[in-house]
């Protein structure tokens, strides 16, 4: 009776550990769609998709890090759009691996824009 409740309990852990990872590739998934639809609207800008790792610990400085960087194409004064599309700030410092984003929220923001 031990050796079956721990093989059950073994087997729910697997399980538990797989329907984690469906549902995280799934809101993956559908956050890649809604980027698509940015980039199907902007089909002549070039995109690149990135998750936040680390935000501005202080609170002073309204900055966010993300997950990629110069070896992803990224530089300084790059323009940073939420996947609705909206602006969110721009690139602020990079590095290879990851870069960090000055929010437009944050008092020394400054975003050149265009209205059409």
């Amino acid at each position: 009776m031990k050796r079956e409740n721990e093989r059950l309990r073994q087997e729910l852990e697997r399980l538990q550990s797989q329907v984690a990872a469906a549902e995280d590739a799934q809101r993956r998934a559908q956050e890649l769609e809604e980027a698509l639809g940015v980039k199907e609207s902007r089909p002549h800008d070039e995109f690149v998709v990135a998750d936040i790792i680390a935000q501005d610990p202080s609170g002073v400085k309204r900055a966010l890090a993300i997950n990629r960087g110069s070896k992803d194409g990224l530089d300084e004064g790059m323009v940073v759009l939420s996947k609705s599309g909206s602006l969110v700030g721009t690139v602020s410092r990079v590095y290879e691996d990851f870069a960090w984003l000055r929010l437009i929220t944050d008092p020394n923001s400054a975003v050149n824009v265009v209205v059409l």
